[in-house]
């Protein structure tokens, strides 16, 4: 099921932050906080500018993906939706969790959305993936 996030969900979402930084290139860069990582989760939760979605199964978070929303600093008449972070361990949640941020991001008003590769043992099998959902690399 894919649903907004709660404080409630916090918890769940450090956990899979963590594997997805000890996953990422910013593993051995930037150590993993918990705490700075719940904080940051609490904000992106509490901010309306921002999309938090959560993928749950039989009552465990496994995955989220989270979408902020702003004008385009160039030119604030086009709106565009930038992808925060995203993990999740279900390939199937995770294709739902992006087409719910995208629904969420169209509502808002986007012309734009990007979404980014953080893993990077994946990072050209998820840019297959990615233009396969019509995105284009730029």
């Amino acid at each position: 099921m894919i649903r907004t996030a709660t404080t409630f969900d916090i918890p769940g979402m450090v956990e899979l932050g963590e594997r997805q930084h000890a996953r990422s290139h910013w593993q051995g860069v930037i150590p993993f906080d918990a705490g700075d990582c719940a904080s940051s989760f609490r904000y992106f939760i509490d901010t309306d500018a921002i999309c938090t979605l959560v993928a749950e199964q039989d009552g465990l978070i496994v995955g989220f993906i989270i979408v902020m929303v702003f004008p385009m600093y160039f030119n604030t008449s086009v709106m565009s939706a930038h992808e925060l972070c995203w993990f999740c361990e279900s390939p199937i949640d995770a294709f739902a969790l992006e087409a719910s941020a995208r629904q969420w991001a169209s509502q808002k008003g986007c012309a734009i959305i990007a979404i980014g590769a953080q893993e990077d043992a994946r990072t050209e099998r998820l840019e297959h993936v990615y233009a396969r959902k019509g995105y284009q690399p730029f």
